[in-house]
C-alpha cells in the first residue's frame, strides 16, 4: 500500500532522486529497493548503513501522514532524518565512536548542509 498508492510516486520519484545524488549511484526506483530495503548494489558498509536509514525515515514520514489527505513531502523526510541524526550523533558520542558516526553520515551531512545549515 506504501509503494502503489498514487499519492505517493511523486514522494518516491523525489526520494529516489534525493538518494542517487546523495550516493552518486544509479539506484532502482522499485519497491524491493525503496520500500524493502535490498541494497546489496552498495558496497561501502557505511554506504550501506546510510542508505537503510534514509529508507527507513522514508517510511517512517508516509505513516506520519498516514490519516492526511496531503502526502509526505522530502521537508517531512528531512524532519524524520534530522531527529535520527540528533540520536546517532549523540549514541556515537557516548561510545566515543564520533569518527565512526562522521564516516556513516558524511554523504548526508555533504547534502543537507547547503539547504538546512542548524543541520549540524
Amino acid at each position: 500500500i506504501f509503494w502503489e498508492c498514487p499519492k505517493l510516486t511523486l514522494y518516491w520519484y523525489n526520494i529516489h532522486k534525493t538518494l542517487e545524488t546523495i550516493f552518486k549511484i544509479q539506484i532502482p526506483l522499485n519497491v524491493k529497493t525503496l520500500y524493502l530495503g535490498h541494497v546489496g548494489f552498495v558496497k561501502q558498509r557505511c554506504d550501506i548503513k546510510l542508505l537503510q536509514v534514509l529508507l527507513a525515515a522514508s517510511k517512517k514520514s508516509i505513516t506520519r501522514k498516514w490519516l492526511s489527505p496531503i502526502p509526505p513531502t522530502l521537508k517531512d523526510w528531512y524532519e524524520i532524518i534530522f531527529e535520527i541524526f540528533k540520536m546517532e550523533k549523540l549514541t556515537y558520542s557516548l561510545r566515543t565512536q564520533k569518527d565512526k558516526f562522521y564516516q556513516i553520515w558524511n554523504k548526508w551531512i555533504k547534502y543537507i548542509t547547503p539547504m538546512r545549515t542548524d543541520f549540524i
